[in-house]
């Protein structure tokens, strides 16, 4: 069949042809800024979970649809690198800029403006880049020097801004538990205070699962404050839909044969059925994806996830931490606790501590329970088994 019709997306956050079995938190997005645009109060969502399960793809949905109730939506992945306050103050610095219009400038503008221009002198202050705003501070309003204090009262003026022109702002951050404790703690407390005043500013963050932990070891309300939808692999008829629909829209039909072999090798994983999907179509012949399709399709997809989505991130890994990733994924699937991984490769657990750090500061690992490691990216074992050297010697 003709690849240019392909309509099958993987990518990094790419929207699939057919966004589906996520129902339940589109639904609680539009009610959260539902309940806020009208002076409520609702809990702001943190989603989490291993790579290629959507998070990023759910965000690019939710700023769309902020976008059509008429709310700002401020978008950023956070990066180990980022500089927290810079980052901020450009997000900010655009939704000031939204709301203006000509003729007089209004209390609210004039007041969200002088904040930012206290919060970014405190950021010129501390040697960091300009952040292209150029609004005089306002005295006593975002100037202290704390981050937990100046963040909420930028973002209080921000919202009461939002509040007057009858909008609001939601911030849709990725990768949030790349930031450091000092950064969690101001963000957590800044949206508590926003909370507590009612007004329309709410947080979509996403990030791996250790997310939510971090964000209650910043504030132990962050419980209160936040829902914590966790977003894993999607049910059998959510993964049949993601991939029948887009075909059938092009009058092209997929045999039950071939939608249980996807399914089975899948794992139901939203990244992985995309990658299924454009290979069983290529693979095609006529106006039918088959059995046979599939078989041929498996090649291609056990190259492109060894390359692009497996091979990049093991060619990050040390020579320790890649001996460690074998030994979990000899012991099993899932989280697997640490002694046991030590034990195959016949060591102390604390020998193994560098290793492990390595791997966590690089986000392919998580600690995923008391005593417990397991890896962030879906069958990632199932990959070190296959292509590395020993890699299935303790199965």
């Amino acid at each position: 069949m003709d690849p240019i019709q392909n309509p099958y997306a993987p990518g990094a956050g790419t929207l699939p042809p057919a966004l589906v079995g996520r129902d339940r938190e589109l639904e609680r997005f539009d009610f959260l800024i539902g309940r806020l645009g009208r002076g409520g109060s609702e809990k702001s969502l943190v989603l989490h979970g291993l790579r290629g399960v959507g998070k990023t793809v759910l965000l690019t949905e939710f700023a769309s649809r902020a976008e059509r109730a008429g709310w700002s939506a401020l978008r950023h992945e956070w990066r180990r690198e980022s500089d927290f306050r810079t980052a901020i103050a450009r997000l900010v610095g655009a939704a000031i800029a939204a709301h203006e219009r000509p003729g007089r400038v209004r209390r609210a503008l004039r007041r969200a403006r002088g904040a930012l221009g206290s919060f970014t002198t405190a950021i010129s202050t501390e040697g960091q880049v300009s952040v292209g705003f150029q609004w005089e501070p306002e005295r006593g309003l975002a100037d202290s020097g704390e981050l937990e204090q100046d963040l909420g009262e930028l973002l209080a003026e921000l919202g009461a801004l939002a509040a007057e022109s009858d909008s609001g702002v939601v911030l849709l951050f990725d990768e949030l538990q790349l930031l450091g404790l000092e950064e969690l703690e101001g963000l957590v407390a800044a949206l508590h205070r926003l909370a507590q005043e009612r007004l329309p500013v709410a947080m979509v963050a996403a990030g791996l699962p250790t997310l939510p932990g971090l964000l209650l070891e910043a504030k132990t309300y962050a419980e209160r404050l936040f829902g914590f939808p966790a977003l894993g692999a999607l049910a059998p008829e959510a993964s049949e839909r993601a991939l029948r629909e887009p075909a059938a829209e092009l009058g092209v039909s997929f045999s039950d044969e071939a939608i249980a072999a996807i399914m089975a090798e899948s794992g139901g994983y939203p990244y992985f059925l995309q990658e299924w999907g454009k290979a069983a179509w290529n693979a095609a012949r006529g106006g039918a994806i088959d059995r046979e399709a599939v078989a041929v399709a498996e090649a291609v997809v056990a190259e492109e996830l060894d390359e692009e989505f497996f091979g990049l991130r093991m060619e990050r890994a040390s020579g320790a931490e890649l001996a460690l990733c074998v030994a979990l994924a000899g012991v099993g699937e899932g989280p697997q606790p640490i002694r046991e991984v030590a034990a195959a490769m016949g060591r102390e657990p604390k020998a193994l501590s560098p290793a492990r750090a390595g791997l966590i500061r690089k986000g392919l690992v998580y600690p995923a329970g008391r005593g417990e490691v397991a890896f962030t990216v879906p069958h990632f074992g199932r990959y070190l088994r296959r292509r590395v050297p020993g890699g299935a010697e303790h199965r």
